[in-house]
């Protein structure tokens, strides 16, 4: 989850500490227009003192830049490994998809890990967030809003079949969802629209109970699929963050101190969805 700030200055030092920041949301699947918003993921090299810190928050931090209408969510770079493998944040995964990543110093570094994470935490993770949001789908209060939350849905489960089917050929876009996107937009009666939705609703539902516990849950028990990533790996994603963190690029955006407040006071109160 995201802890919001409005503090300039720690956002500030934030996008100073920034090695890694991308374009999220719809712009990665295909399906931004004029009314998306904009938001970028920021990897940063963490401070010493967030280094040396008891706390180990894995939250992200997310800013809203009201002015140019722009959502900056910041992770640090361990945290961001942490959360992909752990299957915390999915956004993590698809950032390691992209042509931007592949092409910068950070994706050649890391760009080993990539093959391997085709695991059960991953996918479970798009399952999991899948049905958070039937979960919550009729808190959204407009048609757009409802269209862009079932299609996120959708995607949720395309992508958790795709990566257990056919990992290889893995593409972000190949699921393009414009025809379904335009088929909701056909209705012109919002009930009728809404009744759609409710049948859309039940078969992704159970669309992904079956997959899970048929398909995902078995493949687990027969080792057909590991959960976290192997021991050698593990061992290798941290012999190559020490190099890095040691590499110009991170130590020139690295800084001495900054304020962990932020940090610090969700541990007294819980973030909520």
């Amino acid at each position: 989850m995201n802890i919001h700030i409005q503090d300039n200055k720690l956002f500030t030092n934030l996008l100073d500490s920034t090695i890694f920041n991308i374009e999220m949301g719809s712009n990665l699947y295909g399906l931004k227009d004029e009314n998306s918003d904009t938001d970028f993921l920021c990897i940063y090299a963490p401070p010493v003192n967030q280094i040396s810190s008891f706390n180990k928050s894995i939250h992200q931090i997310q800013y809203k830049d009201v002015n140019h209408k722009v959502d900056y969510v910041f992770t640090d770079l361990y945290s961001f490994f942490w959360n992909l493998f752990n299957g915390d944040s999915t956004i993590n995964f698809e950032v390691l998809h992209t042509e931007e990543y592949k092409k910068s110093e950070f994706g050649e570094t890391f760009k080993y890990i990539t093959p391997q994470l085709r695991t059960y935490n991953v996918i479970v993770a798009y399952l999991g967030f899948a049905n958070r949001d039937i979960k919550y789908f009729w808190k959204e209060q407009t048609t757009r809003d409802k269209i862009k939350k079932i299609l996120h849905i959708y995607r949720g489960l395309y992508f958790a079949k795709q990566i257990f089917y056919d990992y290889k050929n893995f593409s972000l876009t190949k699921h393009n969802l414009s025809n379904e996107r335009k088929r909701f937009e056909g209705y012109e009666l919002e009930k009728e629209l809404d009744n759609v939705f409710k049948q859309e609703l039940d078969f992704l539902y159970n669309e992904i109970k079956t997959f899970r516990q048929e398909v995902l849950n078995v493949a687990l028990e027969k080792k057909e699929i590991i959960r976290f990533l192997s021991v050698e790996h593990q061992r290798q994603l941290d012999d190559a963050l020490y190099h890095f963190s040691n590499k110009p690029m991170f130590l020139n955006k690295q800084k001495r101190f900054m304020d962990l407040d932020a940090y610090y006071s969700i541990n007294e109160n819980e973030l909520k969805y």
